[in-house]
This record gives C-alpha cells, structure tokens and sequence, in this order.
C-alpha cells in the first residue's frame, strides 16, 4: 500500500485522480507519469525562458550553459 493511495486498493486503481500521478510503491520508489498537462506546462515555462533569454539578456543563456556543459564533458572524460 502506498502512503499516498486514497483508496488503498491493489491493482491498477490507484485511487483519486488527482493523486494517481505520484505514489509511493512498497519498496519506496516513485512512480511518476507524465500527463499531458505537465509536459505543456514544461513546454511553455522552456519557451518563456527562450523568449525572456531573447528579449532581456541577448541569447547569453544558453551560451552559458553550453559552455558549462563542455566544461562538464571535458570533466567526465577525466574521470573516465
């Protein structure tokens, strides 16, 4: 029984849906879904982010973060 099953059922109902998108297995690993509204959501809070990037700082975010991720691959291949 996970801590977050409403119903405490075993079986494919998980209980309300509003608390079917994240419970806890009897092994204490998540499981999580992705739905619809949450990768929508994802998606416009990546686009604001490009747009306010464009508008604001002139493209220099993601400079930077290509930057840094050379910086972690040159870090990786040390470690390899």
């Amino acid at each position: 029984m996970g801590i977050f099953r409403t119903y405490g059922g075993c079986g494919s109902n998980h209980g309300s849906p509003e608390l079917s998108a994240l419970y806890l297995h009897p092994a204490g690993r998540y499981d999580i879904h992705m739905t619809n509204a949450v990768a929508v959501g994802i998606l416009i809070a990546i686009a604001a982010f490009f747009a306010l990037d464009h508008f604001v700082l002139q493209w220099d975010a993601p400079l930077f973060v290509a930057r840094k991720f050379v910086e972690l691959l040159q870090w990786l291949a040390f470690w390899r």
